[in-house]
């Protein structure tokens, strides 16, 4: 029986959206208490459940497009019952769904980042119901909902801002996962291969874990003739060690295109390091930040990072004839090609980034520099698309949010093209929205795609 708290939000709820809307506007502190409450066949899209309280709501054929659920308690184990409920384009973010009930749902592009699913009961677990989310895939989906892994398919998958606290990951093969801010606090994953693994701000609270395998082949133990002490593994890798090389004589605009150069080659020698370069500043002492994937590699990376820099810098004729070809100066592109091929570079134009202002970007995967659009921006466009979900408040502002989702995917995949042509699409809604998140970068690269400035 609703008691009189819980009476008087329904009362409020039953006036319609926009006026519930306007309340909690009004109200931020208000605690909201809807349990058991009964919303059949209703059209709440764009309701604001944020840190709602909604076990046990029976959402019978409801429609929730846009509604915003961020923190909000939606199963934790009742028989709450979602029937062909529609959470397309909705805000999920670390929303509880333990226990719940849901047959024929949609999640389709909905935000579902940090989100409970533990013993939840998903039937008719078809993919395309939560295309363009983290649960499209059956086996990520599976994890989350089992809170282990056994029997599973995870290596290479897409990850990123998972919840698997306390989850059971032992003995997985997670070569290659993208785990960047996914939360392992108080998760086992003794015996886990993580060669190749994306770990950028995750989690690992309490983690525990005895040995894991970081080698590429999964089968060199870590620690060799020991088990990592409690706390141990949390301490030496709750973030990627990380270094600098400085440029004593200055930098140049080869630089980025020299440095993409021994990166690669160093991987291919030392697969192991998993070497990164992250990003070049010209400001004070201009230097290169490297990630590697053990504090026990940042040494011997340094090393060959410093050796093979000075090997490979060439004449100062041999700089000037890259620096030409780059710039493309020479008429014939084809000869620039050759040129640079001949001079040890990329042949691959497409590699070489926002040539602008006086200025070189860096080529390649693994470059960056103030100029390499793919280093700088990705991870901006993430943030900014979640920005934008949040934000629209029309089908149009959705439709720009898409189109940035799409630019994403383009530039994880280094296609400046299809990435520049999906952030055309998104407009004014995406420059403004960039401002709004203070994301500099991608918000100058914006206005000279979408403006024209």
């Amino acid at each position: 029986m609703a008691n009189k708290k819980q009476k008087k939000q329904l009362a409020i709820l039953e006036q319609g959206v926009a006026a519930w809307n306007k309340w909690r506007k009004e109200n931020p502190d208000a605690k909201i208490d809807l349990r058991w409450a009964r919303f059949d066949r209703k059209d709440l899209s764009g309701v604001n459940f944020q840190d709602a309280d909604v076990r046990g709501v029976n959402f019978f054929r409801c429609i929730l497009i846009q509604a915003d659920f961020r923190r909000s308690l939606i199963g934790c184990y009742t028989k709450n019952l979602m029937y062909s409920t529609s959470f397309e384009y909705s805000n999920l973010t670390h929303a509880i769904f333990d226990g719940a009930n849901i047959e024929l749902p949609s999640f389709r592009n909905a935000i579902l980042f940090q989100t409970s699913w533990r013993n939840s009961n998903i039937k008719k677990e078809i993919n395309w119901l939560f295309k363009d989310t983290i649960l499209s895939d059956y086996d990520v989906r599976e994890l989350l909902v089992r809170g282990s892994g056994q029997n599973l398919f995870l290596a290479g998958k897409d990850m990123r801002k998972t919840r698997l606290v306390n989850f059971d990951l032992r003995g997985l093969d997670l070569r290659g996962t993208d785990f960047r801010q996914a939360n392992f606090s108080g998760a086992d994953i003794t015996g886990v291969k993580l060669w190749g693994s994306a770990r950028e701000g995750w989690i690992i609270d309490g983690i525990r874990c005895e040995y894991v395998y970081w080698d590429e082949a999964g089968k060199v133990r870590t620690p060799p003739d020991r088990d990592f002490r409690p706390g141990e593994f949390e301490e030496l890798y709750k973030q990627l060690p990380s270094f600098e090389y400085v440029f004593a004589q200055g930098f140049t605009p080869l630089d980025p295109l020299i440095m993409d150069r021994v990166v690669q080659a160093i991987n291919e020698q030392h697969k192991e390091f998993w070497l990164e370069l992250v990003n070049f500043d010209k400001r004070g002492e201009p230097h290169a930040t490297f990630t590697v994937c053990r504090l026990d590699y940042v040494e011997k990376a340094k090393e060959q990072i410093t050796a093979g820099y000075e090997a490979s810098k060439g004449s100062p004729e041999q700089q000037a004839q890259l620096m030409a070809a780059v710039l493309g100066l020479i008429e014939n592109q084809s000869k620039s090609l050759d040129i640079i091929k001949q001079l040890g570079g990329t042949a691959n134009m497409g590699d070489i980034y926002n040539i602008s202002g006086g200025q070189i970007g860096a080529v390649g995967q693994s470059a960056s520099a103030s100029g390499n659009i793919f280093q700088q921006i990705t991870p901006e466009l993430s943030r900014l698309h979640e920005a934008m979900r949040n934000a629209a408040a029309n089908p149009a502002q959705n439709a720009a949010a898409d189109e940035v989702a799409k630019a994403e995917q383009a530039a994880k995949q280094q296609n400046e093209p299809k990435m520049r042509q999906h952030l055309k699409k998104a407009g004014k809604f995406a420059v403004d929205c960039a401002q709004k998140i203070g994301a500099e970068a991608l918000s100058e690269y914006l206005k000279k795609v979408t403006l024209g400035m």
